[in-house]
């Protein structure tokens, strides 16, 4: 039997944030391509992460659509119901867990 467990690589520490060639912070780079960026569910956290408007990459960070876009991701991760999470996020890190029943 398989089944998929979310672990988000950017709470791991596997993936960390991503630069995109228009300015923007991202949370990682497999969200880094135009028809991902567009999409409803990472709109308001695209919107306010162009590297032009703010001093600091912290201040993006500590924003609240980023605050809850991590929120988010570690509801998914700690229920496993991945409902509200962006489908690149759930694609790219879920993994399949195999598990196996052994007949003696």
């Amino acid at each position: 039997m398989k089944k998929k467990k979310f672990q988000p690589k950017c709470l791991t520490g596997e993936e960390s944030f991503a630069i995109s060639n228009r300015n923007i912070l991202l949370p990682c780079c497999y969200v880094d391509n135009e028809g991902f960026i567009k999409r409803p569910e990472l709109e308001a956290l695209i919107e306010v992460s162009n590297i032009n408007d703010h001093t600091s990459l912290e201040d993006i960070v500590k924003q609240k659509e980023w605050l809850e876009f991590y929120k988010l991701l570690v509801k998914g991760r700690d229920t496993q119901k991945q409902e509200h999470i962006p489908t690149i996020c759930a694609n790219s890190c879920s993994r399949i867990i195999r598990k196996e029943n052994w007949i003696n």
